[in-house]
């Protein structure tokens, strides 16, 4: 959770506790703070304030998904102030994987952090499974031309 309110903070956190026993919510009061929490834990995902002083958290958030090393992080905008369509653009624009607008219904917003959940599962799975097949590719690449090397010297 980025957001520079600490009760905003402390609600978030009562509300996901709830939804997900277990889970740590991990806080940020600002975005550098936050992208350095995020390089250092590679949290499941972030829900970012979009009004903060200094970076806000759309810019936030294009800052994360334009670094190859948490790009892969869902991010949900979250904002109380009046959620205007061309906000709404720029932070999906930026990179967001969702926005709320608060007050949040709390069903809809543990909903939407489950789907932001499973999304980051199931790319995390496709990115291993890549990664794996490359991986496989290289090694018959390299057997391929070993097996290329021989047969020329036996001709």
């Amino acid at each position: 959770m980025v957001d520079d309110l600490p009760d905003n903070v402390f609600v978030l956190r009562k509300l996901l506790a709830r939804g997900f026993p277990g889970c740590e919510v991990m806080a940020a009061a600002s975005a550098p703070e936050a992208i350095a929490l995020a390089l250092e834990q590679d949290p499941d995902g972030i829900f970012a304030d979009v009004q903060m002083p200094g970076v806000d958290g759309i810019e936030l958030c294009r800052r994360l998904k334009a670094d190859g090393r948490t790009e892969h992080i869902p991010v949900i905008l979250v904002t109380a102030h009046a959620a205007a369509s061309n906000l709404k653009a720029r932070g999906l624009d930026a990179g967001a994987d969702d926005f709320i607008a608060k007050p949040a219904d709390n069903l809809e917003l543990l909903s939407r952090a489950r789907v932001m959940l499973r999304t980051r599962r199931a790319e995390d799975a496709l990115r291993n499974v890549t990664l794996h097949l490359a991986d496989l590719v290289g090694e018959r690449t390299a057997e391929l031309r070993e097996s290329e090397e021989k047969f020329r010297t036996l001709t």
